[in-house]
């Protein structure tokens, strides 16, 4: 079953984040790098990212056909959806236009290999108009190949 939603999402050009938390997140990320292989899930530690852990999100990235899978849902993003989606499929999820729009970060990450900015706004059913900002950052179990995503998304309600 999808769901349906208005969704409007950039995908910027730059690294200029508003949020602090995103910028911190920003460089932790780029400390992890070793020359040209990308950092792993476990290049992380429990106290590097306690401050970040109920708003982060994992994705797998699957190839052939390229496809994109909720992971882990942070607790803080499953209460503000009202739903959690872990171990769904974002084609599963969302209308095929949906569905494009919300990974088009995602395909820029696994060409790149380099994080993005995204912001957005949406309309909730029952949470109203939300807008947020978010960085969405490669991880590699081998150093070369995208097979993870890390997103960290600061919403505007209550400067979280």
């Amino acid at each position: 079953m999808s769901l349906a939603q208005n969704v409007w999402i950039t995908v910027h050009e730059t690294l200029d984040f508003e949020s602090p938390t995103l910028i911190a997140l920003s460089e932790l990320w780029q400390s992890k790098l070793n020359g040209d292989a990308l950092p792993s899930r476990q290049d992380f530690d429990f106290g590097e990212l306690k401050d970040h852990l109920g708003w982060l999100v994992l994705v797998d990235v699957e190839r052939e056909p390229l496809r994109f899978r909720y992971r882990l849902i942070g607790t803080n993003i499953t209460e503000l959806a009202g739903r959690d989606m872990t171990g769904r499929y974002f084609d599963e999820l969302y209308e095929p236009d949906i569905a494009q729009s919300a990974t088009a970060s995602y395909r820029r990450i696994v060409e790149t290999r380099w994080p993005t900015r995204v912001s957005a706004s949406l309309h909730h059913a029952s949470r109203g108009h939300l807008t947020f900002e978010a960085i969405d950052l490669p991880l590699s179990t081998g150093g070369d190949v995208v097979d993870m995503i890390m997103v960290r998304s600061v919403y505007d309600i209550d400067g979280r």
